[in-house]
């Protein structure tokens, strides 16, 4: 999307510069810069845990993603308004949301979102307890990380650690012990995930 307008603030502007730049851009009809603006306003209210204005803002963005036919965008508002929803606790339109989203990355070939939105679907399936779904969800989020290569390689190792809490939550550490070793190989040893992944397998193995 771009930022040609009054709407390129910095990610941490007040609801209220965004607001006086969403005026602006609605006066005058810069429908990309209120997508932008919109985009900003959904986030800093869901920051706050104002859910209803989040939402109403992101469906907002989506209705003008579509006129402008940005992909992209609409990729992008379906993913904000799933994880308003998750915060909310309505689950379910989560999953719809964020499939949604997925669905947009993979016929644009957007591999990095649509990692984030099989790793947005892993979350949720895990909080409804559905541990073969969130491994499934949390395996091709790992497939697309090792594709498109994360350079310091945290990310690959948060997700190791995962799966690994997931095999451990049904019964299988067997399978989830590999897994934390290896996730212990991709973290920074002076992070906050390594020394929990450490925690795990000093608990579990016996």
């Amino acid at each position: 999307m771009e930022t040609d307008s009054a709407s390129d603030f910095s990610a941490d502007g007040s609801i209220e510069q965004y607001q006086q730049s969403l005026k602006i851009d609605r006066a005058a009809g810069n429908l990309a810069g209120e997508s932008i603006c919109l985009n900003n306003l959904g986030l800093e209210y869901n920051d706050r845990g104002q859910w209803a204005e989040a939402i109403d803002c992101h469906q907002q963005d989506l209705i003008i993603c579509r006129k402008l036919n940005d992909r992209e965008g609409e990729s992008a508002a379906f993913n904000n308004l799933g994880l308003v929803y998750y915060n909310q606790g309505n689950l379910e339109q989560s999953i719809d949301c964020h499939q949604k989203s997925l669905a947009i990355c993979q016929e644009l070939g957007d591999r990095e979102g649509e990692g984030a939105s099989f790793n947005n679907l892993g979350m949720i399936y895990r909080a409804q307890s559905k541990w073969d779904e969130s491994i499934e969800c949390y395996q091709q989020n790992l497939i697309i990380e090792r594709e498109i290569g994360d350079s310091e390689r945290s990310w690959e190792g948060q997700i190791l650690n995962d799966l690994g809490k997931l095999y451990q939550a049904k019964g299988q550490l067997d399978r989830a012990i590999p897994l934390w070793q290896e996730a212990l190989a991709k973290l920074p040893e002076d992070t906050r995930e390594y020394s929990i992944v450490q925690a795990h397998l000093k608990q579990n193995l016996v």
